[in-house]
């Protein structure tokens, strides 16, 4: 079975690592048909907009006395719910599977939200209290 390999491509050959590994995958299979897909890598949510989800989640989750958890799906629900293509109802998106960009969107309007309905100031990744909280064990 042909295992996934990413790569970056830097110019237009392929590089002898990725080379010597698709001959070496190929070379293994038994004989037939086989369908060789290459895909652009997404550019999923970074590990700092992750952090500071969470950082945010458990700020609103204590002013307002619900679970890390309960704002999270909030929001979720809030803003990343579409409508299921297989039928009636809805579809709740998960945060895992998000561009930078669209969880970049999507952070935006949790600070919005933040502000507008609830009264709470969320700190932003270039405020003080930033650097201090993720120095720190999460």
């Amino acid at each position: 079975m042909l295992n996934r390999k990413s790569f970056t491509k830097t110019d237009n050959t392929a590089t002898e690592e990725l080379t010597q590994w698709l001959l070496s995958a190929i070379s293994e299979l038994p004989d037939g048909q086989y369908v060789i897909d290459i895909q652009e890598a997404k550019k999923k949510r970074s590990n700092d907009q992750n952090r500071l989800l969470h950082w945010w989640c458990r700020i609103i989750a204590e002013d307002t006395g619900a679970s890390v958890n309960d704002v999270k799906d909030y929001f979720k629900t809030k803003f990343l719910m579409r409508p299921n293509p297989m039928g009636s109802g809805f579809i709740v998106g998960s945060t895992s599977t998000l561009k930078k960009a669209d969880f970049a969107t999507f952070l935006e309007e949790i600070h919005a939200e933040a502000s507008t309905e609830f009264g709470i100031y969320l700190p932003s990744e270039a405020d003080r209290a930033y650097d201090e909280y993720f120095g720190k064990e999460l």
